[in-house]
């Protein structure tokens, strides 16, 4: 399955407006340059997988979402919790996260 460049910089400008960000203060956020996450908006650059997940994280949704345009159920209740946290709150259950993980692949 190909990638519609246009359509994942739609979403992801979408969200970047209702979340109430500009293009330098979401940029500010995740790392990257204005130039760059323009060029991603417009179609022009592929997303990375490290900048999708910051872009997740600061916006909210899935990367389902942005790359092709659905939320699973599953994931969007998962989300909307998540996004009630404050940030130090999300980072605390980042953490626990990982820890879980690393447990639960113990052999």
């Amino acid at each position: 399955m190909e990638m519609n460049k246009r359509e994942i910089g739609k979403r992801i400008a979408r969200t970047r407006n209702a979340c109430g960000l500009t293009q330098e203060q979401l940029c500010k956020r995740i790392g990257y340059s204005k130039n760059h996450l323009s060029g991603i908006e417009r179609g022009t650059y592929t997303i990375t997988a490290p900048m999708l997940f910051k872009l997740c994280t600061v916006l909210g949704n899935t990367p389902d979402y942005y790359l092709i345009g659905r939320i699973s159920p599953e994931a969007s209740k998962l989300t909307s919790l998540i996004m009630r946290l404050s940030p130090n709150e999300q980072g605390m259950l980042e953490a626990l996260l990982k820890v879980y993980v690393q447990w639960s692949n113990r052999e």
